[in-house]
């Protein structure tokens, strides 16, 4: 009877006027003088399902947005509670025993992303979901209402639960679920992170008064879970979002899509585009065979620089600097593919001859062209990683655990900015070295973004970021560490290294982000020596951070499979 009595109501009443207000006003029609019997329960079911109905099978898209609007309301705990104020002001002026019957929880499991969509309205629903989803519960009363059971016709006053088009409405006061935590924070601002913390969450933390991120609660719930590896860098409030992440089945994918692209806007830099006059001379349409490619390679030094302009990442005396850095990289690929026995094509071009013949010259040598960093390669200690690891230990009277390696680490006096690990050759690998290596990296990029934090003097420390490359066979991943509520592990890109020459251009896109790579970490280091008055060795200074690098799991003897 009830659901007969929302499908009449939503068809006889215009769209507008659609509000939860008239879950109430109906209620009080249809069983005026018979309270205690109706459940809201019951009734609130019967809401629910002529709201699923309405998106589901209505070509209306101004019903589906209103539909969906109503319906993400109704899962909001705020919304429901100003609601509960307002019926229990409202019966005890007539007074009615409310009794147990004001109850919502029937609603509490509905997920607006469990809702399928029909053919022609789906599209919407997902377009309108991020917008409807903001709206946030403003109790409305007018300036006669302070009595107990006044209740203004919806026909005269704001509906309880609206959006202008200013923006979502917000509690004004502690009463109506105004949290203090979010400071100075604009409405639409508390609105999105209520957002991203209760709705697109399944397991996000629903009181944000304790003032904790709700990104750490998430992480913490799911580390608590039995299913997930002590390995998960989560442990470590690393939230992976490369591919891999096991983490990211917590969230719905509209959020997951949203952290991936919620990248600093330092990526978006294209600093190789200033060398462009380089690669397409290299790597153009007109080279055919591996002759051809010798040919320009040789002459690669007459090319002659481009008008310099202020912007440029790279000093106006360096252009020959470019050009020996990229005629060294270059040619170590173009001596491979010449020679009958491709030394990359071999099974025995192990780890070491990979790295230190091919990707040195790519990365060391973007990195360490004008001197401002220095580029060691082989087994490097990283020294932000052994203080974590004997941070707490009294060095007298210990044993100091030494610090995790790097293949290849770009650092400063005071600064360690990029860490790279590498796992193989181009055939040749070792799956517990892959696996340790995809542990480890996330933590040394978290030990060594800790330690620039401590030592940056500003408050303000969200610019700051670490870079880190992970190589297996050929292929070479690019990750950005930076920490906003928990350590974000941002997958940049993933190159690909040529072994023949038919992927000979895929060179170009290495080298390309080797130079927006050197372009990172010279934008990181103007920051830090902004920081400070001359370059040198920095004092730490106090940090406070309670996001603390778990310790290295125990490892058991690996069990074989029958």
């Amino acid at each position: 009877a009830m659901a007969k009595v929302w499908h009449d109501y939503f068809n006889k009443t215009d769209v507008e006027a659609w509000s939860i207000l008239h879950f109430q006003q109906n209620w009080e029609r249809i069983h005026e003088g018979d309270y205690k019997p109706l459940s809201y329960d019951k009734a609130t079911d019967a809401l629910t399902k002529s709201l699923f109905a309405i998106i589901n099978k209505s070509l209306d898209t101004k019903k589906i947005k209103k539909a969906n609007s109503l319906l993400t309301t109704l899962q909001n705990k705020q919304a429901i509670a100003n609601v509960k104020r307002m019926l229990r002001r409202n019966m005890n002026s007539k007074n009615i025993d409310t009794g147990n019957y004001l109850q919502f929880s029937s609603c509490s499991d509905v997920r607006i992303e469990s809702v399928s969509t029909a053919e022609g309205s789906a599209s919407y629903v997902k377009d309108t979901l991020s917008s409807s989803s903001l709206e946030t519960v403003a109790e409305t009363e007018s300036a006669g209402s302070n009595s107990p059971g006044h209740l203004e016709k919806e026909d005269d006053d704001q509906s309880l639960f609206s959006v202008d088009d200013d923006g979502p409405s917000m509690p004004t006061d502690e009463s109506s679920g105004y949290d203090a935590n979010y400071g100075d924070l604009s409405p639409s601002e508390i609105a999105k992170e209520q957002y991203v913390s209760e709705k697109f969450n399944p397991i996000a933390i629903q009181n944000n008064s304790s003032g904790i991120s709700s990104l750490i609660s998430i992480m913490v719930k799911y580390c608590e879970k039995n299913t997930t590896s002590k390995f998960d860098p989560a442990n470590s409030y690393i939230l992976d979002l490369s591919s891999k992440s096991t983490i990211a089945k917590e969230f719905t994918p509209e959020c997951w899509s949203k952290l991936i692209a919620d990248c600093p806007n330092v990526v978006t830099v294209e600093y190789h585009k200033e060398l462009d006059v380089i690669f397409e001379y290299l790597f153009g349409k007109q080279i055919k065979n591996v002759q051809q490619a010798r040919v320009q390679w040789e002459n690669l030094r007459s090319i002659k620089a481009p008008e310099y302009k202020s912007e440029f990442s790279y000093g106006i005396d360096e252009w020959k600097k470019i050009l020996w850095w990229i005629e060294w990289a270059v040619g170590r690929f173009l001596n491979a593919f010449e020679t009958k026995r491709n030394p990359l094509l071999q099974n025995n071009c192990h780890e070491r001859e990979f790295l230190g013949g091919y990707l040195v010259p790519i990365f060391q040598g973007a990195l360490a062209l004008d001197g401002r960093f220095r580029v060691s390669w082989g087994e490097v200690t990283v020294q932000a990683s052994m203080q974590r690891r004997n941070n707490n230990k009294i060095i007298l009277e210990e044993k100091v655990d030494r610090g995790h390696l790097t293949d290849l680490l770009c650092s400063t006096e005071s600064y360690e900015m990029l860490c790279l690990l590498a796992c193989g050759g181009p055939h040749k690998v070792d799956f517990t070295k892959l696996a340790s290596d995809e542990f480890n990296l996330p933590r040394l990029l978290k030990d060594t973004l800790d330690d620039i934090r401590e030592k940056y003097n500003k408050e303000n420390k969200s610019c700051l970021y670490t870079i880190g490359l992970q190589q297996y066979k050929s292929e070479v991943r690019v990750y950005l560490m930076e920490l906003r509520d928990v350590y974000r592990l941002h997958h940049l890109k993933t190159l690909y290294l040529p072994l023949t020459f038919s992927t000979y251009r895929n060179l170009r896109v290495s080298l390309s982000w080797a130079w927006n790579i050197r372009g990172l970490v010279n934008d990181l280091l103007e920051k830090l020596i902004d920081d400070c008055e001359e370059i040198g060795s920095v004092t730490p200074q106090h940090y406070s951070n309670n996001m603390n690098t778990s310790d290295s799991p125990s490892k058991t003897k690996k069990k074989k499979i029958q």
